[in-house]
């Protein structure tokens, strides 16, 4: 019976592409079951409603809770007006890897100072005035 768990674990971890995380259970019935091992992310982010991606692959969006088989993954959270929050995590067998951040929004900048000249609008009445009066003497002395 040994020989033969021990050679049916032998070929699952040789065929099967997440055998690394998998653990063999010999049940009470004697017969060997394999279950992956797997651990939880949890992340929660202000704003909500941020996009999270590990490893290049969309997940959803925070508040965000995911199992994940053991291992090293690449996180990216997004969100639209904030910085993107990108990090390398590590997934542990039985636990939770908690993230719970705010993300910085993005500055927005400056406009650039212009200097308007003063509005003079009475000086296009002075210089009516003046051609006015003038016309009106030129006219007068003829």
């Amino acid at each position: 019976m040994y020989r033969t768990a021990v050679a049916v674990l032998l070929i699952a971890v040789l065929l099967l592409p997440n055998a690394a995380a998998m653990e063999a259970v010999i049940g009470e019935t004697g017969r060997l079951t394999l279950t992956e091992e797997r651990g939880s992310l949890q992340v929660t982010v202000s704003p909500y409603g941020a996009q999270v991606e590990i490893d290049s692959e969309y997940q959803g969006e925070t508040p965000l809770g995911i199992s994940l088989p053991p291992g090293g993954y690449h996180l990216v959270v997004t969100h639209d007006g904030y910085e993107p929050l990108i990090m390398d995590i590590t997934i542990y067998d039985g636990r939770t890897t908690s993230l719970v951040t705010n993300l910085t929004p993005v500055l927005m900048p400056e406009p650039p100072e212009t200097t308007v000249p003063p509005a003079t609008e009475a000086a296009g009445w002075w210089t009516a005035l003046a051609g006015a009066g003038l016309l009106i003497g030129y006219r007068l002395r003829r």
